[in-house]
């Protein structure tokens, strides 16, 4: 046996957050949140927008998303993979410009 255990759902969520330096702050946090769904949806290539929904929607485990879309494990982590390096990317230079755009309105 590997010892491989899966995070449980607050932990997955978690982890995503903390990757886009979601701070604790609530407003800043739906921001985050709005910010991800835009993303995830103009982002991400249809199959890494399946994995992500599978994963941390329906908290499938990544053999659950594999068997579902006849895939190997091994696909399914690439998948997550890429979509989150693809999503923090993207996100970090979404913050960066709404920083910069609440600084000029100040």
């Amino acid at each position: 046996m590997s010892g491989y255990k899966p995070l449980s759902a607050g932990a997955r969520r978690a982890k995503l957050l903390s990757r886009i330096g979601a701070e604790t702050n609530k407003n800043e946090l739906l921001e985050a949140q709005v910010l991800l769904r835009r993303a995830i949806g103009n982002e991400l290539t249809d199959r890494q927008r399946d994995c992500v929904q599978l994963y941390y929607g329906e908290q499938l485990t990544m053999q659950e998303i594999a068997d579902e879309l006849h895939l190997t494990r091994g696909t399914v982590c690439k998948h997550l993979q890429k979509a989150s390096a693809r999503l923090s990317h993207v996100l970090q230079y979404s913050a960066l410009g709404m920083h910069a755009e609440q600084s000029r309105d100040r």
